[in-house]
């Protein structure tokens, strides 16, 4: 169709070169607003019934905006692989076109309702004063009490305020505890001012991908080079957002022990984003799911005294209701981490037909992560299997009370059973054992074990009382550690000679 609009303004009758020039640059303009060429080049020309994603889709077409102080009007959508969600608008005064990105459509848009609230504002005779502060107050007393399911596992999916980010687009996020608020360079805490507290919600976003660095050559902390520029920015980004229903929702993936990529790339399309940051969504999900692991596992429900702590500490009730995570697993190398899992171009999916199974990846157990950097882990060492699983907090080396004696009792004494096997005895002769040959008057451990009973005898004698402070017993038991090892080096000795 394009063709034929140019050929058609090339052939068209003209009366002098200037004329015809006219004739082109006509066609060229309808060309960019042709109905014909713009479904065939792709774009949407209908009106959606509902909002299609995170953007809204082909449901904006018809809405008006203001761009480059100018009045215009969407007339076409279209969803690219790269640039993401693209709108085609009309200026009104003289029909010329121009594309907008999600960020850009939202911003002219505002504008617009922006210039339409001016203007009842001055129809109805009301100070632009007074409005602000009637909006703010309702919207304080009416999300006063407002909450996520799940947000005491500490994860939610939350929308991100910043100039970069699409506007509607909700990300795996983290609800920051109360007791991570920290003051400002000033010396107070912003958060802590009449009423502000309780109207924003502190809020980590995980792995997002507006924070990008915008550098030819961009590494990440660890020297690794990123994917794209959707994956240049710091993997934890801070916001104060407000909490309310278009900001806030639960988490939507349940299962904590597996993470399912299908699911995430399946949604990733409705965002209406560049495909190249699917890579940082499914991290920020990555990220999201083992936090979330961890929460619910450690996860202990007390009494429900959220909203009395919440006037005590000028906080919203979600900052106590949110899981308290240990410091040391917020400081773990998640950037480490995720640069030794898979590409997810090396993840195919799998869902071809209704009976593929589903492409799935194993959560992150950060629990475990923690307890490898606990004895015997950190030490190289694997702990003896007993069938029973130790709780981490468990630790290494165990210290058992020593129960001591009193006067009136008296001491029982050791037997040489307490320190060998019955096996170990009978071979040495000091004891008798019928399934084992004893050895003869003249075998080298004949001499181990006179020795053994000897020791023992002796320990016999300097525990015999053994009360009265510790000072007084190190002399007493000097002589007989003395004797262990001499007996050690005098055994070897005599064995070597035999």
């Amino acid at each position: 169709m394009a063709k034929r609009i140019l050929a058609h303004a090339i052939n068209r009758p003209a009366r002098n070169n200037n004329e015809r020039t006219e004739h082109i640059l006509e066609g060229v303009r309808r060309i960019s607003y042709d109905p014909h060429v713009l479904v065939q080049d792709g774009w949407t020309l209908t009106k959606s019934e509902t909002a299609q994603g995170a953007s809204g889709g082909a449901f904006m077409i018809g809405k008006k905006i203001i761009w480059e102080k100018y009045e215009a009007i969407i007339i076409a959508f279209v969803h690219d692989d790269e640039l993401g969600d693209l709108w085609k608008a009309m200026w009104i005064s003289d029909q010329d076109t121009f594309d907008l990105e999600a960020e850009e459509m939202w911003d002219a848009l505002k504008k617009w309702e922006s210039k339409q609230a001016k203007k009842r504002v001055r129809n109805n005779n009301i100070t632009n004063a007074e409005a602000p502060a009637a909006k703010g107050h309702l919207r304080y007393h009416t999300y006063a009490d407002f909450s996520v399911d799940g947000v005491e596992h500490g994860v939610v999916l939350a929308a991100s305020s910043h100039q970069n980010a699409r506007r509607g687009v909700m990300w795996p996020a983290r609800v920051l505890h109360v007791s991570e608020l920290e003051p400002s360079a000033g010396g107070k805490d912003t958060l802590t001012r009449r009423g502000a507290a309780k109207r924003n919600l502190a809020v980590v976003f995980l792995a997002p991908y507006w924070n990008g660095q915008y550098l030819k050559k961009s590494k990440g902390a660890l020297g690794a080079a990123p994917t794209s520029i959707f994956s240049t920015g710091p993997l934890f980004e801070i916001e104060h957002v407000e909490p309310t229903e278009q900001v806030f929702k639960k988490y939507s993936y349940d299962e904590i022990n597996n993470l399912s990529v299908d699911k995430v790339r399946t949604e990733f399309r409705f965002l209406g984003l560049p495909k190249a940051a699917f890579p940082r969504y499914l991290d920020a999900h990555r990220i999201a799911a083992a936090l979330k692991r961890y929460g619910k596992n450690n996860f202990k429900k007390d009494s429900d005294d959220s909203d009395a702590f919440s006037a005590l500490t000028d906080c919203h009730q979600m900052a106590l209701k949110t899981t308290q995570f240990p410091h040391a697993l917020l400081e773990l190398p998640y950037e480490y981490i995720l640069q030794q899992l898979p590409h997810p171009s090396e993840k195919i999916s799998q869902m071809t037909s209704d009976d593929a199974e589903e492409l799935k990846e194993p959560t992150l157990d950060l629990e475990s992560i923690l307890n490898a950097m606990s004895p015997p882990h950190c030490f190289g060492f694997e702990p003896k299997s007993t069938g029973n699983v130790c709780p981490p907090t468990t630790p290494y080396r165990k210290i058992h009370p020593v129960f001591l004696q009193s006067p009136e009792e008296k001491n029982p004494g050791f037997s040489v059973t307490n320190f060998a096997s019955e096996y170990l005895l009978s071979a040495v002769g000091v004891i008798d054992a019928d399934n084992v040959d004893g050895p003869d008057s003249k075998s080298r451990l004949t001499f181990l074990g006179q020795h053994l009973s000897s020791l023992v005898d002796s320990l016999n004698a300097e525990t015999g009382d053994f009360s009265g402070p510790v000072e007084n017993r190190r002399p007493r038991l000097a002589p007989l550690l003395n004797e262990c090892l001499s007996t050690k080096v005098r055994t070897c000795l005599h064995v070597n000679a035999q």
